[in-house]
């Protein structure tokens, strides 16, 4: 995603700077940062009470951490772990 487009999604908000990060792009308003593109997918902060209008409207919030699979036994949730640190 360019920042032409990104900086288009966001007027509504305001002016947004827009930063390489993590191999992607940061989007910060304000001083903070708000969202994140990563491998093309924009990916919006979100808290307690902002997540579930984001899941209602199907959209995904920014999630930095790597959580293992639901259904997994203690010893995937370890090997999952260790791939991670």
């Amino acid at each position: 995603m360019d920042n032409e487009r990104i900086e288009e999604l966001f007027e509504g908000l305001g002016p947004v700077s827009i930063r390489k990060l993590f191999g992607g792009k940061g989007i910060y308003f304000d001083g903070f940062i708000v969202a994140i593109v990563l491998r093309g997918e924009l990916l919006l902060k979100a808290d307690e009470q902002s997540a579930p209008r984001f899941r209602s409207r199907r959209l995904q919030a920014m999630d930095l951490y790597r959580h293992p699979p639901r259904q997994a036994g203690r010893d995937a949730v370890l090997e999952h772990s260790r791939r991670r640190v």
